[in-house]
C-alpha cells in the first residue's frame, strides 16, 4: 500500500486481534446510491447550523445509501451499510448539486453518517473502538454481490427487508481512488 503512504500510527486490541490505525481495508467493494429527500426535514434531522445539506432542486437534497463488502480486513470479512446525507460544513452559502459532482473542489464537503449497520460482532466492536459512528447494536444481514452482468444489494433485519436493489452493471465505468470526508455524532440506535 505504498501508493497511499500507509504508516500505522498505533494499534487497538479488538476482541484479541491487533488492528493498526489508520485501518487498511485491502479488498473492498462499495455501492453508493442517492435518493431524494426533503431538504427541510434533513436540516431538522441534522440539527446543526454548521451542517448544510447539499440541495439538488425543488426543496430536496439526497440520502446516500452505501453498501460495503469488506473481503480483506484486520478483523476478518464483514458487510456494512451507511445512511448518510451529503453536507458542507460551515458553508457561507448553498451551492446546489456541484459538491456532489465536483467534490474535490469543495474541501468542506462530506457525508454526515446518520446510521450504520454491520454484519457481525467483531466488526461492530472495531468500529466502536476506532471510529464511533452511530451504529445499530445488532448483527444485520447486508449483501453486495455481482452475478454475471447483474449487481444485487440488500439490507435485512431478520426476515424484514429494509432495502434492496438490483440492476445491470454499467459497461463504461472507471475505477478511481477517492477520499471521502465523513462526519458523525455518536448515538445509539436499536431496530
Amino acid at each position: 500500500m505504498k501508493d497511499f503512504n500507509y504508516i500505522p500510527q498505533y494499534q487497538v486490541d479488538v476482541m484479541g486481534k491487533k488492528v493498526d490505525v489508520p485501518v487498511k481495508y485491502s479488498d473492498t467493494s462499495a455501492l453508493m446510491l442517492f435518493f431524494p429527500i426533503s431538504l427541510k426535514k434533513a436540516k431538522d434531522f441534522l440539527g446543526s447550523d454548521r451542517l448544510m445539506p447539499v440541495s439538488i432542486m425543488n426543496g430536496k437534497c439526497v440520502l446516500a445509501i452505501t453498501l460495503f463488502n469488506y473481503r480483506d480486513c484486520p478483523v476478518g470479512p464483514y458487510n456494512e451499510f451507511t445512511f448518510s446525507i451529503p453536507v458542507r460544513v460551515d458553508a457561507k452559502f448553498n451551492t446546489p448539486i456541484l459538491p456532489l459532482i465536483f467534490d474535490s473542489l469543495f474541501p468542506n464537503f462530506g457525508y454526515q453518517v446518520i446510521l450504520m449497520g454491520v454484519s457481525n460482532e467483531i466488526s461492530r466492536e472495531h468500529i466502536n473502538r476506532i471510529f464511533p459512528y452511530p451504529l445499530v447494536d445488532k448483527n444485520i444481514f447486508i449483501s453486495l454481490e455481482e452475478k454475471g452482468e447483474d449487481l444485487f444489494g440488500c439490507i435485512r433485519d431478520g426476515n424484514e427487508k429494509i432495502f434492496s436493489v438490483s440492476f445491470k452493471k454499467p459497461h463504461n465505468y472507471k475505477l478511481r481512488r477517492k477520499c471521502y470526508n465523513t462526519y458523525y455524532k455518536k448515538v445509539s440506535w436499536t431496530i
